[in-house]
């Protein structure tokens, strides 16, 4: 019989792993201040529209500002994602995802040994170990 289990995988920081990282997270944080500035603009759009049509212009408010905020507490956080990986050394381990993975099980398997955590190790994406527990 096989059985799902989950394998963690973690990455080695390089110079190139945290090239990588840090135009990913760069890429996203534009995406983000480009949103925001799109929001802004809709924003006064929307407002006059509903001041032109008597809607609840407040209301209107309310739910933008709502969206502006979103998005500025997950720039922050991309932001602030940005900083520790810069700080992480070369050579230190992340974990990066978890994948799954299939086992057979048979009668006798010791459980623990079947289901204790295996992790592929990559490096520069390239798979460098796969560690079995």
């Amino acid at each position: 019989m096989l059985i799902k289990r989950n394998v963690k995988v973690k990455i080695i920081m390089t110079t190139k792993t945290r090239n990588d990282f840090e135009k990913e997270f760069l890429g996203e944080i534009q995406q983000i201040r480009m949103e925001l500035e799109q929001l802004e603009f809709q924003s006064k759009k929307l407002i006059v529209e509903a001041k032109r049509k008597n809607l609840d212009s407040k209301q209107m408010h309310i739910k933008i500002k709502h969206e502006q905020d979103k998005r500025l507490a997950r720039l922050e956080q991309m932001e602030i994602r940005v900083k520790e990986i810069l700080k992480v050394p070369d050579g230190a381990e992340l974990g990066y995802s978890t994948v799954d993975s299939f086992v057979e099980v048979k009668i006798g398997d010791r459980w623990d040994s079947l289901v204790e955590s295996t992790e592929i190790i990559l490096k520069d994406g390239i798979v460098v170990e796969i560690r079995e527990q």
